[in-house]
């Protein structure tokens, strides 16, 4: 089903120039694209990140193989409509000129790895400075919380181990969508939608590996996690109580 909602997206595309590059990009650039599930309609389609699509879309879809990047219809990535009518917003003449967005920050900001934790300074706090901030949550808080779980990483065990992986290349994956803000989003506005991500990426951080969760560790991992966790904890009141919030939550879940 995985592999097939993906084709809907990826093979349905007529004509592309392939400006849009699966290992470079850049993303960004807009070009106008048929689209024969759109009822061979054009449209703009942008040149994502294979993160960022299988992110709005819960992993129901991502670029085909092993992309990259790939365009992405207009029709999806506003409406979430992957056939039908192409309404004005999205709509585009043959041979109208490309559109593009200044995206500045370096191609691996938009596909994280979850293993450099240096992703929330290079990516994140560039584009949204925060540091100082009551609401800091790159620095003040998942920097540091990257780098206590990579120092620690030999004292878990290998389902330990497995979910720290995925956890954090989750974690990053989930804020992709706001390297593609047009409008700066607050300090406050990041903090509160990272934490939203917190649930889901330790119940159940990749949709590919289902029996990997926080609720399957065994004992001695999960004291490691609560310890590692508590070690974690800033001078933000906020920050502190929406950690601890998130834990119980955890634990309630599972």
């Amino acid at each position: 089903m995985y592999i097939l909602a993906i084709a809907v997206i990826t093979l349905a595309i007529h004509n592309v120039d392939c400006v849009c590059n699966k290992d470079t990009g850049p993303v960004g650039i807009s070009e106008c694209i048929q689209t024969s599930s759109y009822g061979n309609g054009y449209q703009w389609q942008t040149c994502v990140s294979d993160a960022y699509i299988k992110v709005i879309t819960n992993g129901r879809q991502g670029c085909d193989g092993s992309k990259a990047f790939c365009y992405y219809p207009c029709m999806a990535d506003k409406f979430q409509k992957t056939n039908g009518s192409i309404v004005e917003e999205c709509s585009c003449k043959p041979g109208e000129m490309l559109q593009s967005k200044n995206m500045t920050l370096p191609l691996r900001c938009y596909n994280p790895s979850g293993v450099d934790c240096s992703w929330y300074a290079e990516c994140l706090e560039k584009e949204f400075p925060c540091t100082g901030d009551k609401d800091d949550y790159g620095i003040a808080f998942a920097h540091k919380y990257c780098a206590k779980f990579g120092d620690r990483y030999s004292k878990f065990g290998k389902e330990g181990q497995k979910w720290i992986d995925l956890s954090r290349k989750c974690l990053q994956e989930k804020l992709v969508p706001l390297l593609y803000s047009t409008t700066p989003p607050s300090c406050n506005y990041v903090k509160e939608f990272a934490f939203k991500s917190h649930i889901p990426c330790y119940l159940q951080p990749s949709q590919q590996v289902p029996e990997v969760s926080v609720c399957k560790l065994g004992a001695l991992d999960f004291f490691k996690l609560f310890w590692t966790l508590k070690e974690t904890l800033v001078s933000s009141v906020d920050i502190s109580v929406s950690v601890i919030t998130s834990f119980f939550k955890i634990l309630r879940d599972c």
